[in-house]
Formats: structure tokens, sequence, C-alpha cells
């Protein structure tokens, strides 16, 4: 077998009946294998995360008082994004409704698999899906946004934490756990994949579509905020600076790394990266540029914190003509700017970086 990250060739034959340990590469330093645990753990721990996701998609978040009470679940703030712009709702449906619940089915057929008579073609199958679909379930980063949606909440009206908030955290807390203790592929054969030739193609494909949207994501405003008939419109830039204007530090600190220092950092990252995989430029830091690689890939869904404030703001902030918050004209293109990074990201081999070395 060979290290997934920098090619390295590495005999697994001693760790091939010890599951109960992790595997790290000797040259890069990263991780192999990761360790499980037993088939009966997992299918108790998926099974009460599916419980606890249908619970927690339907069941009232927060009961919000400004001149009346709402009181809205997750649904009901993707029911809401449906009537203002549909492509953007249908993106947050997929990542936080859909995914997740994709993901945790993949883990019940894929760790019962014996007792559902699965042959190893449709087990493996089974497994690319499921990392496929693992980094693009947002669920924690929604939960988080949903944290920071709440302090401006708490500024303009009475807030009640209601059930589904309290459901919610032992959600997140399971579907965590679950991807620490299952790995599917201690469960079969893994293949050695071939590098991608077009790796480097696809990556500055979707690099230079993701820059097309930067401008307009980060000059157009962000957020609509309607007051008694008159508009405040504000982008990413301003939705932060208005946060410290009231007080506030820890919140604009998160939304500015979110928004601003991780994508740059991703963007930078990538072009450094490409360069290095295409030209040999720095060979000697491609461990450092690997790990960098790891670290920005996982993060990079956390960009999408402020799409998830806005939303959440805006399914509780609609009275009429009073009171009212509409997601803005940067919605969108923001959206793409991190999902195109993210699949620029996933697309990119790191192997690349070793290729000259492997043996």
């Amino acid at each position: 077998m060979r290290c997934p990250w920098c090619l390295e060739k590495l005999d697994l034959t001693y760790f091939a009946t010890d599951t109960t340990i992790d595997i790290y590469c000797p040259r890069c330093d990263n991780a192999v294998n990761r360790s499980t645990r037993r088939k009966s753990f997992v299918g108790g721990l998926a099974i009460f995360s599916l419980c606890l996701y249908v619970l927690s998609v339907f069941a009232p978040l927060l009961d919000v008082y400004i001149f009346s009470h709402i009181t809205v679940s997750f649904y009901n703030s993707v029911e809401f994004l449906f009537h203002s712009d549909i492509a953007s709702a249908m993106l947050i449906f997929i990542t936080i409704v859909l995914l997740p619940f994709v993901m945790i089915l993949l883990v019940l057929f894929i760790n019962y698999k014996n007792n559902l008579k699965l042959s190893t073609h449709t087990t493996n199958l089974l497994i690319a899906i499921y990392y496929k679909i693992k980094p693009w379930h947002m669920i924690e980063v929604y939960f988080i946004g949903l944290l920071l949606a709440m302090i401006k909440l708490y500024q303009l009206s009475t807030v009640v934490l209601q059930s589904g908030f309290y459901l919610s955290i032992l959600y997140i807390i399971s579907v965590y756990i679950l991807g620490l203790v299952f790995n599917p592929t201690r469960q079969t054969r893994r293949k050695y994949h071939k590098i991608d030739r077009n790796s480097l193609h696809k990556t500055v494909l979707y690099l230079g579509v993701a820059l097309v949207f930067i401008y307009p994501a980060y000059s157009l405003p962000m957020m609509n905020f309607s007051k008694f008939g008159v508009l405040y419109a504000t982008n990413l830039y301003e939705g932060i600076e208005s946060f410290v204007k009231d007080g506030e530090m820890v919140v604009p600190m998160v939304m500015f790394v979110a928004s601003f220092v991780i994508p740059t950092f991703k963007i930078v990252g990538l072009v450094c990266m490409v360069l290095m995989a295409r030209y040999g430029w720095l060979k000697k830091y491609r461990k450092i540029v690997t790990n960098y690689y790891i670290i920005s890939d996982m993060f990079g869904k956390y960009s999408l914190l402020d799409v998830f404030v806005v939303v959440l703001a805006s399914s509780y902030i609609q009275y009429n003509n009073l009171v009212n918050i509409q997601p803005g004209e940067a919605f969108l293109p923001f959206i793409l700017l991190v999902v195109f990074t993210m699949m620029a990201s996933k697309s990119f081999d790191t192997r690349l970086l070793w290729y000259n070395r492997a043996g």
C-alpha cells in the first residue's frame, strides 16, 4: 500500500488485524488509516444520530419576541429561503439536510454489509460515496452560525431557547464522534488509486471560476436590514464592522477569519501548491505544504458561517414593513466563491508534490 498523501510505500501487514491504533506515514507524518470501533457501537451511534437528525430538523430552535412571538425550526428556515432565493436554498438544503442523512445511512449500510449481504464491489462503491460527501455536510457550520445569529438576535429581541437547540447540540456531537470512530477503509481492502493527471487543470479551472465571484461577494450587500421602511444594506465588511461598533469582539473576529482569512489563505495556498507541483519549486517544503493543504481543506467550509447567520437572522426577523432582514445580492456569489474554492481544493492531488521522489 502507498500513502494517499505522498505515495510512500507502506507495509501494513503488521497492522492488518489490529484496528485499535492509528497508522501514520513515516515520510509526511499524515494519518494513513484511523482506528475503528466495534460494529455494535458504530451502528448504535449511527441510529442514535439518525433519530436526533429527524428531531433537530423539525423541532423549534428559538422563540424570538420583538413585536410578537416567532418560533422557527431549521426546516422553517430553509422553507423561508426557498421563497427568496431558490438556488441558495437548494445548496443549503443539500449540505444541511440531505447529505447528513445520506451519510448516516451509508454508515449503517457499510457497517452492516455482512448482514445485508452486500458484495465487495457494492461496499467499495458505498465507501467511495461516503468519502465524497463527508466533507460537504455542514451541520456544524450551521450550528456555529446559529450561535452567532443568536448574539445579534439578543441585541434586537427577547430570545428563549427551545428543544431543537439542545437536540442540535446532541446531534452535532454524535455525528462528530461517529466520524471519528467509523473507518470504512478498515472494513474492506482499500484500492490504490493512480495520480489524477488532470488534477492541476481542474484545480486551476475551479480557482478561476471562484475568482470571478470575489468582487460581487465582497462588494455587494450581504444582508438587507429594513427598519420602519428604511433599508440598510451591508456587505460582509460592514456587517463585521457593525458588530465591533456594538462592542462585540469575539463574533466579528470569528466572522472575519471565516469570511476573509480562510478563503484568502486557501486560494493563495492552492496557487502556490499548483506552481510547486507543476514546476517543482521549493520541493523541500512539501511536507509542510501537504499538512497545510489538509488543514485548509478541513476548515474551508467554515467560510459559509456568514451565510448561515444571514439565513437564520432572516428567518426570525420578519415583521412586515416594521423590521425585517433579507439576504442581499452578495449572498449567492459568496456561496459560489466558497463552493468553487472547496472544489478546487478537493481536485488537487497532493501526491503530485511528491511524485518525483516516489519509489
